[in-house]
This record gives structure tokens, C-alpha cells and sequence, in this order.
């Protein structure tokens, strides 16, 4: 299973992550955050792929969120920031 997980800077992706990884340690994690030094960036073996991407007001959000989803398979996405969380409401 491939999942993403949005604002891995945060304590709730971060939580997610690593229960994601106990249950299913082949999974592919994809993490993804604003700022380049995001915690979940650092973290040994946490994530699998590690991208800074656009802010969900910004133009570019969904074409690169859609290359995401489209290049590495994505099965599940946790959506974290409350920003994209909207976004994605809106959206779908």
C-alpha cells in the first residue's frame, strides 16, 4: 500500500506515519510539508519520499499533488493542515 500524509511537520502526520509504519512496515510513505525542515523529514526511516510542496492557496497545489498521487500509486492519503484539508473538501 502506498499512502500520503500532508504535514509531516505536525504531531498528528507524524503519529500517523509511524503507525502506518508498525502495522505496515512494507508500505511506501510519502510525506509532504511546506517548509523543508519539517520534522518528519529527519526522522530514520519515517517516510520513504520526502517533498516540499506548494501551499494549498497557491496555483500549482493540484497539479503537483496529482503528480504525486499519479507517480508513486497512492492507495490512501492523509490530509492534515487544516488549509488542505479545506481545499480538499472543495475540491471533492
Amino acid at each position: 500500500m502506498n499512502f500520503l500524509i500532508s504535514g509531516v511537520g505536525g504531531a498528528t502526520p507524524l503519529s500517523i506515519a509511524k503507525r502506518i509504519r508498525s502495522l505496515y512496515p512494507e508500505s511506501i510513505i510519502i510525506g509532504t510539508d511546506l517548509h523543508k525542515n519539517a520534522l518528519g523529514f529527519h526522522f530514520n526511516n519515517l517516510v520513504d519520499y520526502k517533498y516540499i510542496v506548494p501551499s494549498s492557496k497557491s496555483e500549482d497545489y493540484w497539479k503537483v499533488t496529482h503528480q504525486l498521487i499519479k507517480n508513486h500509486n497512492i492507495d490512501y492519503a492523509f490530509i492534515q493542515s487544516e488549509n488542505e484539508v479545506i481545499e480538499w473538501a472543495h475540491y471533492y
